[in-house]
C-alpha cells in the first residue's frame, strides 16, 4: 500500500484504497480503515485513564 500510495500520490488511506481497487466502495473502505482504529484508541485511552486514576487514589 505505501509504495503504490507514494505513486500515485495518496497520502490517506481511503485515496490508497481508491488507487489500489479501482472501485466506488474503495474510498467507503477506507474511511472504515480510518474510523475502526480511532474507536480502539478511544477505548484505551480510557482504560488508561481509569488505570491511572485508580493508581492515583490508592
Amino acid at each position: 500500500m505505501g509504495r503504490n500510495g507514494g505513486r500515485y500520490r495518496k497520502g490517506h488511506i481511503p485515496g490508497m484504497f481508491a488507487a489500489i481497487w479501482k472501485h466506488p466502495a474503495a474510498k467507503y473502505l477506507g474511511v472504515i480503515g480510518l474510523v475502526i482504529p480511532m474507536i480502539v484508541l478511544t477505548y484505551y485511552v480510557v482504560l488508561i485513564s481509569w488505570t491511572m486514576a485508580f493508581t492515583w487514589f490508592s
